[in-house]
C-alpha cells in the first residue's frame, strides 16, 4: 500500500484563492468572467533544478503548488498579492495530493467577479 502523502501536507496548508477565467462577448465586446474558489494547498517557489527545460522560460518567476485538489492547467493562483497561471501538473493521487508548476504572469491581479 503506498503511503498518504496528502495527511503529510495537511500540517502546512494555507488557504488559497484558484481562479478561472471565461472570456465572453457581449455586443462584440470581449468581457473576462474570473470566478475564485478556495482552496487548502502547500505553495513554495520553485527551484529550477525541479522544472525541466520544457516547463520554464527564462526570467519567470514559478511556484510548486501542492494541493489535495486537482487543479487544472490555465487556471490562475492568487499568492502574496501576485497571480501565477498553472502551467503543468502532475497527478500523484496514488499518493494523495497532486502537484502544480504556476508561472508568473504580467497580468494586473485578476479580480473575481462577484
Amino acid at each position: 500500500m503506498l503511503p498518504n502523502m496528502g495527511d503529510a501536507l495537511s500540517e502546512w496548508e494555507q488557504p488559497v484563492i484558484i481562479k478561472t477565467v471565461t472570456q465572453r462577448t457581449i455586443h462584440f465586446v470581449r468581457d473576462d468572467l474570473i470566478a475564485g474558489r478556495t482552496v487548502d494547498a502547500v505553495v513554495q517557489n520553485a527551484q529550477r533544478d525541479q522544472l525541466t527545460t520544457a516547463q520554464i522560460e527564462t526570467g519567470q518567476r514559478y511556484l510548486m503548488v501542492h494541493s489535495k485538489t486537482v487543479l487544472t492547467r490555465g487556471e490562475f493562483i492568487e499568492y502574496k498579492s501576485a497571480d501565477y497561471k498553472l502551467v503543468d501538473s502532475i497527478d500523484h493521487s496514488d499518493y494523495g495530493y497532486y502537484e502544480s508548476i504556476a508561472e508568473a504572469t504580467n497580468r494586473p491581479l485578476l479580480v473575481v467577479n462577484a
